[in-house]
């Protein structure tokens, strides 16, 4: 997969990322002030997204995408429960760290 970056929003601190013709990504920023833990769980989260595969074993592909009302295609992302970028932990790291960031 070839990604490209589209669009930086500071106010929202997130990006928009093409990950092939057809497929993009609204992904977090991963800034430096962050917490160590945050950065390496974002940065895992980016890669994953932007890659079509991470460390834990997730791999994903836009055949795999399921369709909204609106007719986006909608692709879920499910690590293992181990992984730094599953749902809860950035759950987690985001409440521990909320109003320090």
């Amino acid at each position: 997969m070839t990604s490209k970056l589209l669009a930086v929003d500071r106010n929202s601190r997130t990006e928009l990322w093409e990950i092939e013709p057809g497929v993009a990504a609204l992904l977090p920023m991963v800034l430096d002030h962050y917490p160590s833990k945050l950065k390496r769980a974002l940065t895992a989260r980016r890669l994953a997204a932007l890659t079509g595969s991470c460390k834990c074993g997730m791999t994903w592909d836009k055949d795999t995408a399921k369709k909204d009302e609106t007719g986006k295609s909608i692709i879920e992302i499910e690590h293992e429960n181990w992984c730094e970028a599953t749902d809860e932990n950035l759950k987690m790291l985001a409440n521990k760290y909320a109003g320090r960031i």
